[in-house]
Protein backbone atom coordinates (compact mmCIF):
# COMPACT_ATOMS: atom_id res chain seq x y z
CA UNK A 1 0.00 0.00 0.00
CA UNK A 2 1.56 3.48 -1.05
CA UNK A 3 1.91 5.93 1.92
CA UNK A 4 -0.73 8.27 0.18
CA UNK A 5 -3.43 5.35 0.55
CA UNK A 6 -2.14 5.51 4.47
CA UNK A 7 -2.24 8.89 4.60
CA UNK A 8 -5.95 8.75 3.39
CA UNK A 9 -7.13 6.02 5.58
CA UNK A 10 -5.94 7.53 8.62
CA UNK A 11 -7.37 10.52 7.77
CA UNK A 12 -11.05 8.79 7.55
CA UNK A 13 -10.13 6.48 10.57
CA UNK A 14 -9.21 10.12 12.59
CA UNK A 15 -12.70 11.59 11.33
CA UNK A 16 -14.98 8.91 11.99
CA UNK A 17 -13.46 8.65 15.39
CA UNK A 18 -14.07 12.01 16.07
CA UNK A 19 -17.43 11.85 14.26
CA UNK A 20 -16.19 14.83 12.49
CA UNK A 21 -17.80 16.10 8.93
CA UNK A 22 -16.41 18.25 6.06
CA UNK A 23 -17.76 21.63 5.13
CA UNK A 24 -19.88 21.77 1.84
CA UNK A 25 -17.56 21.12 -1.48
CA UNK A 26 -16.24 24.04 -2.74
CA UNK A 27 -16.61 24.78 -6.49
CA UNK A 28 -14.95 22.68 -8.71
CA UNK A 29 -12.20 25.66 -9.82
CA UNK A 30 -11.00 26.00 -5.86
CA UNK A 31 -10.59 22.06 -5.88
CA UNK A 32 -8.50 22.04 -8.90
CA UNK A 33 -4.89 20.83 -8.38
CA UNK A 34 -3.03 23.71 -7.68
CA UNK A 35 -5.88 26.18 -6.55
CA UNK A 36 -6.65 23.95 -3.92
CA UNK A 37 -3.25 23.56 -2.49
CA UNK A 38 -2.76 27.95 -2.08
CA UNK A 39 -6.25 27.37 -0.73
CA UNK A 40 -5.01 25.17 2.04
CA UNK A 41 -1.70 26.86 2.41
CA UNK A 42 -3.85 29.95 3.01
CA UNK A 43 -5.80 28.65 5.39
CA UNK A 44 -3.04 27.01 7.48
CA UNK A 45 -2.29 30.12 8.07
CA UNK A 46 -5.59 31.23 9.44
CA UNK A 47 -5.87 28.22 11.25
CA UNK A 48 -2.59 29.03 13.05
CA UNK A 49 -3.19 31.80 14.02
CA UNK A 50 -6.59 30.43 15.56
CA UNK A 51 -4.95 28.16 17.33
CA UNK A 52 -2.44 30.16 18.87
CA UNK A 53 -5.08 32.84 20.12
CA UNK A 54 -6.73 29.51 21.62
CA UNK A 55 -3.38 28.29 23.18
CA UNK A 56 -2.38 31.97 24.42
CA UNK A 57 -5.48 31.29 26.51
CA UNK A 58 -4.31 27.68 28.03
CA UNK A 59 -6.68 25.58 25.53
CA UNK A 60 -5.76 22.57 23.37
CA UNK A 61 -7.27 22.63 19.78
CA UNK A 62 -9.29 19.29 18.86
CA UNK A 63 -7.69 18.51 15.49
CA UNK A 64 -10.56 19.23 13.59
CA UNK A 65 -9.37 22.58 11.47
CA UNK A 66 -6.05 20.25 10.26
CA UNK A 67 -8.25 17.76 9.41
CA UNK A 68 -9.85 19.36 7.16
CA UNK A 69 -7.16 21.11 5.82
CA UNK A 70 -6.04 17.57 4.50
CA UNK A 71 -9.39 17.57 2.63
CA UNK A 72 -8.57 20.76 0.93
CA UNK A 73 -5.54 20.04 -0.07
CA UNK A 74 -6.79 16.45 -1.55
CA UNK A 75 -9.45 18.40 -3.36
CA UNK A 76 -12.58 16.68 -0.80
CA UNK A 77 -13.86 19.68 0.06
Amino acid sequence: MSARADSDGLWHLHGQQNNWILPPKAPLILRLPVIRQLRAVWHEGQVDRHNQFWRSVGTIPTGYDEWVLYAIWRGWC
